[in-house]
């Protein structure tokens, strides 16, 4: 299996960010997961 994670981060203060998550194997997707988090008084929070 082989799992992925990366983030990209949103507006000029780069204070919010889409996080992106994925398992695959064999090329298949298993698992994926994006999330929307911000930054609120210092640290990352996700958005629901």
């Amino acid at each position: 299996m082989n799992d992925k994670e990366f983030f990209i981060f949103l507006g000029y203060q780069l204070r919010d960010r889409i996080r992106v998550r994925f398992e695959k194997d064999k090329g298949e997707i298993l698992d994926l997961v994006i999330q929307y988090e911000a930054m609120i008084n210092g640290k990352w929070i996700a958005i629901v």
